[in-house]
């Protein structure tokens, strides 16, 4: 996991819906839900980390 990405900023307009088995449902804000897991691109960031309660992101975090 980079450095420093547990304090990340929240992602405005992104909300998790679930997450488990290493794979996220995200929710963007155009109301689409993605399925992600870490090395994922996605409008213009890529996925670092799926956690238990948590994606991190290259642009933040994004949380329930």
């Amino acid at each position: 996991m980079a450095r420093g990405t547990r304090q990340a900023k929240a992602l405005p307009g992104w909300s998790v819906e679930s997450i488990g088995a290493g794979q996220a449902w995200i929710q963007g804000p155009s109301g689409n839900t993605h399925v992600v897991q870490a090395g994922a691109t996605l409008d213009g960031f890529r996925v670092l980390a799926v956690d238990p309660d948590q994606v991190l992101t290259t642009r933040g975090r994004i949380g329930y």
